[in-house]
Formats: C-alpha cells, sequence, structure tokens
C-alpha cells in the first residue's frame, strides 16, 4: 500500500467479485475552491490482489468535468458509483472500460453535498458464516477470513496475553510516550516465537494540541504520571481501567485523568521520575531552568522548587537511598549534575558532555546511565565517583532521546527514526522493538517486582507540615513556593518568621556567636545564597544585618565591615554560609634583612603577546561541540629567553575547554630553566558559534480543503522543532504567519 500515492482520499470500498477481492478509492487531491490550486487531477483507483502479499492499483480515465470533489464509492458486480460535492451528484463508472475513457453515466443531481454511498443487493445471498459466533475472547474478536483472532479495547491498558484469548494486566513492561498518545509494550515472556504482541494504546490524548513527552510508572498506587507540553500539564490516570458496559460511557471513563496542582504554570518538562519509597515525582523544565518536586504523600499533595537558575535541564533520576537527584544539562555546562534533595551540595559530576539528552539510576548496579543525543551513545558511570564503567554504542541509532535499563538489557528511543530499541548491556546484540511511531521521547520500565518497604518519609516519626525530603541521615522538611519556613524547621507558614526569614529547600542550621573578649570581637553573620532574598540574624546588641546576594565566598573580614566578596565561580548549592569577623589589637614584629643579588641581563619575553582589545580575538566552537579547545596551536605564541625559544603551555588557571561567552581571558606562560623565570601572557578572546541550527521536524506540504463561500479555511499545524549544538533553548524562533484563517 506504501507505493500508492494519495493526498486527500474520502472514499474505500471493499467488494468481493468472482471470489476476487476488489478495493476501489476516490481522492479528491483537493487543496481549496480554486481550480489551479489542485496538485494532481482528483481520481478513482482500483485495487486488486495479485497475490497475498502484493497489490497492484489502476487509475480509471475519467473526463476531469465528471470527477471534481469525489467523497463516498461503493461497488457491486462490474459497476461501481461514487459521489461528488462539485457535481452535486452520483456518478456510474464501468469498471472494465480500462484502455479507453471510462463509460459514464450521471444518475442523480441537486443532492446538496452527498457523502457516503452504499450498494444493497434486494436478493439476499446466503451470508458466510462469522468466525466470531463462537468466538472465545475474553473481550472483542476480529474476524479474519474463516478464522478470527482476539483484541483487548483501547486506553485500558489490557494486552492479549499468552494463551492468545484472555486480556490481561501485563506486570513486566516498556511505557514511551509519543506526541498524543501513551503506548504499552509487553515484556512478558511465554508467548510463542513470533506472537509477542505489538504496542498497545495506553491512553491517546483527545486534545490535538497535546505533546507528551515525559512518562513515569508508580507501581504502589498504579498511577501513570505524563507532562503534556501541548497544553501545559501533568497528569495522572490509572493504568488499567475497566471498560464500562455502556458504549456511550466509554470515552468518558477511558480517557478520564487527574491534573497535578502547580504554584506555577510548566514550560517544557521532558523527563520525570518517582522516589516510590517516599512518594515524591521529581522533574525538570528545561523552559523555566528548574528541577522541581510533587510531594504526593495521601492529603499532602504539594509542589515546590529544589533548584533554579539552571541552563536547559534535560533527563532527570534519583537514587533515593542516598537522598540524591541526578539530572543533565545542555546549557553553558552540558554534563551531569547532583544535589540533594533539599537543594544542597550541587555539583556537575560528568562535565564536557555534548548533548546529554537523558540519564537513568539503575540501582541494582548502583551505576548512571547518560543517553547523549549527539555522539548517539550510552555511557554508564558510578554513583559514587562518577567513574565511567563502560561506553554503549548502537550503530542504528540517530538521536537518543531516552534511556533505561532492566539490568540485563538497556532500551533507549529515537526521535529522528521514530522508534525504540534494545541492546544488550555487552553490545553484543540489539533489536528493534517499536517502529513507525510518530515521535518517540521519554520510555520507562517496569519490572514487576516487589517494591521496598515505605521510606523515612511515609512513616509516623516524619513531622514536616508539608514536604518531607529524604537525606543521608534522616530527613529534611521544605515548604511549598508559597509559603516560608517557621522556626522550627518542620512547619510551613504563609507569613516570614520573625527570627529567621529564607525561602529555600535547604535546612538552616542556627550558629552560636563566640563571647566578646577585651582582646578581640567576634561576630557570626548566617546567610544563604538565594538570590534576591534578604536574611536577618540578630546578635547580642539587637544589630540587625540586611544582605541580598546571589553567592558569595567566605574569608576572615577586618574592622568588622561587609566587603565586597567576587562571586563564587559556578557556585549553585543552597547552602549556609558563616563569616567571623575578627578585630585583633596585637601587634607584630617584623624583622626586614637585605640581600644583594647579581644576575646576567638576560631578556626573556613573549614576541607576539597579543595586546588588549575590546572585542578580544575570535575563536570558533570546535566543529560538532559546545566548546573550544584552548591551546598554543590555536594562537602560536612564541617566547625566548635570550634568543633560546622556550615551551608556551596554558596555565592551570586556564580551562582546556571554554563555551562560548563573552570577553573570556586565558593565560599562558613560558618557562626558562636557567634563569629559575616564568613569564605569562593573558589576553582577552570572544569564543563564537558558527554551527547553523539542525531541523529535527519540519511539517510536510499541507493542502486544506475549503467548502466556505469565501474560499477560506482555518489551518493550524504541529510546531516544527529544532536543536542546536548550544541546546535548543538558545534559538530564537520566530513564525511568518500564526494559526488562523487563510
Amino acid at each position: 500500500m506504501s507505493r500508492l500515492r494519495l493526498k486527500n482520499p474520502n472514499g474505500l470500498a471493499v467488494v468481493m467479485s468472482q471470489g476476487r477481492k476488489k478495493i476501489f478509492v476516490v481522492d479528491s487531491q483537493y487543496a481549496d475552491g480554486d481550480d489551479s490550486a489542485y496538485a494532481d487531477p482528483p481520481s478513482m483507483t482500483w485495487i486488486h490482489s495479485e497475490s497475498k502479499l502484493s497489490y497492484a492499483f489502476d487509475n480509471y480515465d475519467i473526463p476531469p468535468e465528471l470527477i471534481r470533489v469525489p467523497f463516498g464509492v461503493t461497488a457491486y458486480g462490474d459497476q461501481s458509483w461514487f459521489t461528488d460535492w462539485e457535481l452535486e451528484g452520483i456518478v456510474q463508472v464501468d469498471p472494465n472500460s480500462f484502455g479507453k475513457q471510462s463509460t459514464i453515466m450521471r444518475l442523480k443531481k441537486n443532492l446538496k453535498k452527498p457523502t457516503g454511498i452504499f450498494f444493497v443487493d434486494r436478493v439476499s445471498a446466503k451470508p458466510r458464516p462469522n468466525p466470531c459466533f463462537k468466538h472465545q475472547c475474553s473481550h472483542t474478536c476480529v474476524p479474519k477470513e474463516s478464522e478470527y483472532y482476539c483484541s483487548c479495547p483501547k486506553n485500558t491498558g489490557l494486552v492479549i496475553g499468552t494463551d492468545g484469548v484472555q486480556c490481561v494486566t501485563p506486570e513486566r513492561f516498556l511505557l514511551v510516550a509519543d506526541v498524543n498518545r501513551i503506548l504499552l509494550q509487553t515484556l512478558e515472556d511465554g508467548y510463542k516465537a513470533g506472537q509477542t504482541p505489538g504496542p498497545v494504546v495506553l491512553y491517546e490524548s483527545p486534545n490535538m494540541f497535546s505533546n507528551i513527552a515525559g512518562i513515569v510508572f508508580d507501581p504502589i498506587e498504579g498511577y501513570v504520571y505524563w507532562s503534556d507540553n501541548g497544553v501545559k500539564h501533568i497528569a495522572r490516570r490509572q493504568i488499567y481501567v475497566n471498560p464500562p458496559e455502556d458504549i456511550l460511557d466509554r470515552d468518558r471513563v477511558l480517557l478520564n485523568y487527574e491534573i497535578m496542582p502547580f504554584i506555577e504554570s510548566m514550560a517544557e518538562v521532558n523527563a520525570l521520575t518517582l522516589d516510590v519509597e517516599n512518594r515524591l515525582l521529581v522533574w525538570t523544565d528545561s523552559g523555566r531552568g528548574t528541577v522541581e518536586i510533587l510531594s504526593l504523600r495521601p492529603g499532602a499533595i504539594f509542589h515546590a522548587t529544589a533548584a533554579a537558575r539552571r541552563k536547559s535541564p534535560m533527563g532527570v533520576t534519583l537514587d533515593a537511598t542516598s537522598g540524591r537527584i541526578f539530572w543533565t544539562e545542555m546549557g553553558d555546562q552540558p554534563g551531569i549534575w547532583q544535589m540533594d534533595f533539599n537543594g544542597d551540595n550541587m555539583k556537575q559530576v560528568v562535565p564536557e558532555s555534548i548533548l546529554p539528552a537523558s540519564i537513568f539510576f539503575d540501582s541494582s548496579t548502583q551505576e548512571i546511565i547518560l543517553g547523549d543525543a549527539k555522539t548517539v551513545k550510552m555511557e554508564s558511570y558510578t554513583s559514587v565517583d562518577f567513574a565511567p564503567v563502560h561506553e554503549l554504542g548502537y550503530i542504528d541509532a540517530e538521536h537518543l532521546f531516552s534511556v533505561t535499563t532492566d539490568g540485563e538489557a538497556n532500551y533507549f528511543s529515537d526521535w529522528v527514526k521514530r522508534s525504540v530499541h534494545v541492546v544488550s548491556r555487552d553490545v553484543s546484540r540489539g533489536s528493534t522493538l517499536m517502529s513507525n511511531l510518530i515521535r518517540p521521547t521519554q520510555i520507562f520500565f517496569n519490572s514487576g517486582l516487589d517494591m521496598a518497604d515505605n521510606g523515612i518519609c511515609m512513616t509516623n516519626d516524619v513531622k514536616c507540615s508539608h514536604i518531607c525530603l529524604p537525606a543521608d541521615d534522616g530527613y529534611d522538611c521544605a515548604c511549598p513556593d508559597n509559603l516560608y519556613m517557621a522556626g522550627n524547621y518542620q512547619t510551613c507558614v504563609a507569613e516570614w518568621d520573625e527570627t529567621f526569614k529564607f525561602t529555600t529547600l535547604a535546612p538552616i542550621t542556627e550558629e552560636v556567636t563566640s563571647p566578646q573578649t577585651t582582646e578581640a570581637t567576634t561576630t557570626t553573620v548566617i546567610y544563604i545564597t538565594e538570590p534576591n532574598v534578604v536574611y536577618s540574624s540578630y546578635d547580642e546588641n539587637e544589630t540587625v544585618y540586611d544582605y541580598d546576594i546571589t553567592a558569595y565566598d567566605y574569608d576572615l573580614i577586618q574592622d568588622e565591615q561587609l566587603a565586597t566578596l567576587p562571586p563564587l565561580t559556578n557556585s549553585t548549592a543552597e547552602s549556609i554560609i558563616t563569616i567571623t569577623v575578627v578585630e585583633t589589637t596585637e601587634s607584630t614584629k617584623v624583622e626586614t634583612t637585605e640581600t644583594t643579588t647579581t644576575t646576567a641581563n638576560i631578556v626573556i619575553d613573549f614576541t607576539n603577546c597579543p595586546k588588549y582589545t575590546e572585542n578580544g580575538i575570535e575563536l570558533h566552537l570546535d566543529s560538532g561541540y559546545t566548546f573550544s579547545t584552548i591551546d598554543n596551536s590555536k594562537f602560536n605564541l612564541t617566547a625566548n629567553s635570550g634568543g633560546v625559544e622556550l615551551d608556551v603551555v596554558r596555565t592551570k588557571a586556564t580551562p582546556k575547554k571554554l563555551k562560548a561567552g563573552k570577553k573570556q581571558i586565558v593565560e599562558f606562560e613560558a618557562y626558562d630553566s636557567i634563569s629559575n623565570t616564568t613569564i605569562n601572557c593573558a589576553f582577552q578572546i570572544d569564543i563564537i558559534d558558527t554551527e547553523p541550527p539542525r531541523v529535527l521536524f519540519c511539517p510536510s506540504e499541507m493542502k486544506i480543503s475549503s467548502f466556505r463561500k469565501d474560499l477560506t479555511s482555518y489551518v493550524e499545524w504541529p510546531m516544527p522543532e529544532w536543536d542546536d549544538n548550544l541546546g535548543a533553548s538558545n534559538l530564537n524562533i520566530t513564525m511568518s504567519h500564526e494559526p488562523g484563517f487563510f
């Protein structure tokens, strides 16, 4: 069938004639009300089988004035009929008129807008016995010639069991998010070779704007959670739904879902993960630059932001035992990041990735599996010191989007090939599990094994009023984004506390000020590295210190003055910093010794160190990467000592790889071993991105029918999608037209 080119097939008829099956299709090829807009003339096609595995196609030679906008079609014996909207009538065609212009007989006109048509034989023929009259299917029987096969209702989560008759609820399966639907692929054993059922539609959104991207399953309560970037919500429903007997009530029951509550609206959530033991749903929002948490404790569903101001966060996973969240970023520092659930100890643990799209924590091996969309590789790292374990590759992959594992094999979705694959851990074999999808994104594997006991946040010892977060040494309490933590660090309140003012998921540790002495005065100031938040602490003299800061280092400060300290490089952890101010009156004795040294007058210098320029020296990103490697081969710096050329190397203060950005300083040095002298050359560079973005998805040419008197039609289209070596969030996308009437 794929060889038959159709544009707008309106009618289809299947008839049996002399023991042979005939299929008729009418195609209006209609774009709008103007004849010049026809891409191809409308047609009527006869599809006849040459064998069980092949078909032949023949188009009727119908005069163009007698076929304008064909809609319905039917046939009987050697005659066929079709309805035509523009002719407002029914046209009869002689199917034996191939090789010459078809015999046409107009039967009826002035029918306005005729659509469907069906020929009814007045002579009752003995019907063929329906094989489904004595079927054994638990739900739906589908006849197939003299036999039948069993099927399960859509949107229920049911699949055909190993007996081929009963619809069952599989325990071991793979979930796939695929634009407007969620697919379930059973992975149960026991099926005969070649009889494992294909994916079933677990849920199909009725909303035409749906774009389901993230998905996760809760085996404790039986909920499937998904993110829909098209309608901007995270929702859930029970994975298995029994279809009601009343067919009129089926859509309401099978398509029902519950929207999760948020403080802020979501932007683009491409990955979800779940702490089953402590009832916490975690996700990344690349549009808002956040890592967020939703508490799912019964009667306590609350939303909080765990990390903000991140650069294009993408994949996310977690380790509930150690109380850590891992996620990938595609921004200025692509790689794997980690933090505690409360936002503490945030740091990059695996740097120098290209496009880290997905991440998964394998609790059975304590390994983290990373999928990189650019290099099309899967790599694994230990979750303790993040040492690389092994690298996995799959030759047929083009754009990895999501990875997961069942402990023995790895699974991944391919956005470009529109498929889901499985590959063994030793990469000795691999296969395509699902194909011909729309645009698969996140996938989730459910093992069906018994889960562990409840986590610490589900015990009766928890004293948190709203959100409980597991920690390495117990648990921490946190507040939703619209509330504040009280001084007992357990209760969330609507007003700021009288003693401590802060908004953070990180716990606060109260510091004790040292007693004042006659020899020195010590004042302790506590604050948080949370931007634009005023934090107040009161000392013994009721002096209030208010700071509005982003992230600062700490040091000894003289004379009890608040110093202006430079921001910490890449400081992202929300934690407590203590500044101690010490003023001492003790004097210090200094001894001075004069030393006279005579040296030879040897000139040691750089011969071509660039001078400072306002715009800097332009340096391009390495091809296909998000960074530029800094080495002397790109600058050709030379240095000499008394005419002897010295080796020029990058200083330790200059990173080996730099991202795109303005006004970055690099420094090189040369060492003369004879005089034991080191000279430096520092200058400013400007790393620019010259690699164009890549189109991932672009809608094909659209031809829209219009039957309005003004020849207009409302047109909308799926949004194109792009990718860039620096991440899609860096792209500025504009449209020449908005959806509407054309």
